[in-house]
């Protein structure tokens, strides 16, 4: 869960009551497959929880139309939770390595490279 958070500032006539603002969110620059669409009937502050689809680099694209037709964007590239994917692999595997990697080395009674069935036995 991803929160957006936009701020709209609007000095234009006050005391019209019929204000209101298309938001877009799209993820990538095209705005094909939007992520979020709503319409806010204020200026002002609004918050937005989105639901993204896995840990990557991504281009958000917001797109906002006043009640006049005219349109602002702007894009911004985030990455979230990709360095940490990134680790948790490393994370994961690197006590599996720390125990096998003794188990295969120190082998009592066993040189480096001999086959089983050249080992001594003790007598």
């Amino acid at each position: 869960m991803s929160t957006t958070t936009a701020n709209s500032q609007d000095r234009g006539d006050s005391g019209s009551s019929s204000r209101w603002y298309d938001v877009t969110l799209s993820l990538g620059s095209n705005g094909v497959a939007p992520l979020w669409q709503g319409r806010f009937d204020s200026p002002g502050t609004h918050t937005v929880e989105l639901s993204l689809p896995q840990p990557m680099l991504a281009t958000v694209a917001l797109l906002v139309v006043n009640d006049h037709g005219q349109a602002s964007s702007a894009t911004l590239t985030v990455s979230y939770n990709q360095h940490f994917y990134d680790s948790l692999k490393w994370v994961a595997s690197l006590p599996l390595l720390l125990v096998a990697l003794p188990l295969l080395v120190a082998q009592p009674g066993k040189k480096w490279g001999q086959r089983d069935d050249e080992v001594e036995l003790p007598s």
